[in-house]
C-alpha cells in the first residue's frame, strides 16, 4: 500500500528535524574545539580571540527551511589589539547558491570554512558562494583553496575559504583532523598542499568555469 501524501510529509518533516539536530550538534562541537585549540595553542599563531561566536542564518524562498547557516568568530593576533583583524566563519549551505547553481555539478550540502576580513553577513551578501559575481581577485589554488590573497604570509592578511562535503563531518576526530588542523596550518603558509587538503577525506575541489563561477570537479 503506497504511503499518503500525509504521511510523506511527516516523515520528510521528521527527517528533516534530525538533520536540523545534527547540523546543531557539529556547529557546537566546531565551536568547543576551535575554542579549545586557541586556549591551549592559540591554534599555533598567537591567534585569539575577540568577542564571542555569533549565528547567521538564511531562509529558503518558502520561509519555512534554511538554506545557509553559518557561526562566526572575531579573532586578532596577540592581546594588545583593540579590534578583530579575521574572521573564523563556519557556513554550512543546504541549498541554494552556497552549494549549487544550474552548472555547480554539486547536489551535497557543503560546509565552508573559511579564515576572512569581513564577518558573514548575508544581509550584505557576505557569505561563501558557488556564484561570486562581485569578487575580482579570486584564485583557486591547487583546485581546493578559493582565496583572495595567495601572497599573503600573515594569516591577519588572508582571506580563503576551502569546502568539504557536509555529510564528511561525523566525529571529533573529523573536525580536528578536516578543520581545526588545516586551519592552522593554512594560517601559517597560505598553502593548501603543505595544509594537506588533498589528503582530506570528502574535500571539494572547484575550478572556475567563467570568471568567478565555480564548478566541484
Amino acid at each position: 500500500m503506497s504511503k499518503s501524501m500525509g504521511e510523506a510529509i511527516h516523515q520528510s518533516a521528521k527527517l528533516l528535524s534530525q538533520a536540523g539536530k545534527e547540523i546543531n550538534a557539529l556547529m557546537d562541537m566546531i565551536q568547543a574545539e576551535v575554542n579549545s585549540e586557541i586556549e591551549q595553542n592559540q591554534l599555533g599563531c598567537d591567534a585569539q580571540v575577540h568577542g564571542n561566536w555569533y549565528e547567521e542564518s538564511n531562509l529558503d524562498d518558502s520561509t519555512f527551511l534554511f538554506n545557509l547557516y553559518a557561526i562566526v568568530l572575531p579573532i586578532k593576533k596577540g592581546k594588545r589589539k583593540q579590534s578583530a583583524q579575521s574572521y573564523i566563519n563556519i557556513q554550512v549551505s543546504l541549498d541554494s547558491d552556497g552549494m549549487t547553481h544550474p552548472q555547480a555539478n554539486n547536489l551535497e550540502p557543503l560546509a565552508h570554512i573559511s579564515l576572512w576580513n569581513v564577518p558573514t553577513n548575508i544581509a550584505e551578501d557576505e557569505y561563501m558562494s558557488l556564484d561570486l559575481v562581485e569578487d575580482t581577485e579570486l584564485e583557486i589554488q591547487d583546485n581546493f583553496l578559493v582565496s583572495w590573497g595567495t601572497d599573503a604570509e600573515d594569516w591577519t592578511d588572508q582571506c580563503w575559504t576551502y569546502s568539504l562535503k557536509l555529510t564528511s563531518l561525523n566525529s571529533p576526530e573529523d573536525v580536528r583532523n578536516k578543520i581545526i588542523i588545516p586551519f592552522s596550518q593554512l594560517m601559517k603558509t597560505n598553502n593548501p598542499i603543505a595544509a594537506g587538503l588533498d589528503k582530506i577525506e570528502g574535500i571539494i575541489r572547484y575550478e572556475e568555469i567563467t570568471p568567478r563561477l565555480l564548478k566541484v570537479i
